[in-house]
């Protein structure tokens, strides 16, 4: 399985008073800062941060990563923001690919693909079904389709292949005892052909970035909660080298760890010692 690189933005929301607050800059009505941070999947460890103006800046700014993080043979990862042709180019161009799903942001691409998977025949199916807690229970189907001599000559050199992810989600309600379902189904061009288990496990290892980066630097390392307004972009960098000390050194709970680490000096300087 190729090594996998998520690639996915947060705003640190209190590095600017919010509007309407009687501290808000009115003069230069500035925005949060945002950042875009290069996620390594399987190792959880962040890998590189770029800070920006805002989120609609993330498209000019995943080829920088891409480029500067030096590595070949990886599958980068990224929302449907970033279903751009430059960044297909230039993930080709650093010897990797990009995996991306495409909703309206690209409209002929996006109506070309149903049509595409309801014609074709799927060279490799993968299915899951996840009986989580709380009455939820997930079957996800995903099916990859070649797409060779099918689409637009723009993005025919730059897609190899597209999977049709299904998910059908079961919600227990606890109180009627009854079942509730939802259906969704998403499309994601691959620069690289790929089997349907890579492809499906590297799409959910895309939003587990949300669990595993984002909300631990949010409610455990209080990056929202930062009212740093000079350059709160090198703070964020700082709480993410220190949760990769913690991760690198096989901490689980990253808030138990923090809380013995304030405990115990010795056992804080074992950490970057080991």
């Amino acid at each position: 399985m190729p090594r996998t690189i998520a690639l996915d933005g947060k705003t640190l929301r209190s590095s600017v008073e919010p509007r309407g607050s009687p501290d808000f800059d009115h003069l230069t009505d500035r925005k949060a800062v945002h950042v875009l941070s290069a996620f390594a999947s399987a190792a959880a460890l962040i890998l590189a941060h770029q800070q920006l103006a805002g989120a609609p800046d993330e498209i000019a700014a995943v080829p920088k990563p891409m480029a500067e993080l030096g590595v070949t043979g990886v599958l980068f990862t990224a929302d449907a923001l970033h279903c751009q042709k430059d960044g297909f180019t230039q993930a080709a161009a650093t010897g990797n690919a990009l995996l991306v799903r495409v909703k309206d942001n690209q409209p002929t691409l996006h109506a070309t693909l149903p049509g595409l998977c309801a014609a074709g025949c799927p060279f490799d199916i993968h299915e899951t079904v996840d009986r989580g807690r709380h009455g939820r229970q997930e079957h996800r189907r995903v099916e990859v389709f070649d797409t060779t001599g099918q689409l637009n000559a723009p993005w025919q050199t730059l897609v190899s292949c597209v999977a049709r992810v299904s998910r059908l989600t079961y919600i227990k309600d606890i109180r009627s005892g009854s079942w509730a379902t939802r259906e969704e189904v998403g499309y994601y061009p691959c620069q690289t052909r790929h089997g349907a288990k890579v492809l499906g496990c590297a799409i959910r290892a895309h939003w587990g970035t949300e669990n595993r980066a984002h909300y631990v630097r949010d409610v455990t390392l209080g990056d929202d909660a930062s009212r740093i307004r000079t350059k709160p972009g090198v703070m964020a960098r700082i709480r993410s080298g220190a949760l990769n000390i913690l991760r690198a050194n096989g901490v689980q709970n990253i808030s138990l760890a923090l809380y013995a680490n304030a405990l115990s000096f010795d056992h804080l300087l074992a950490l970057g010692t080991a």
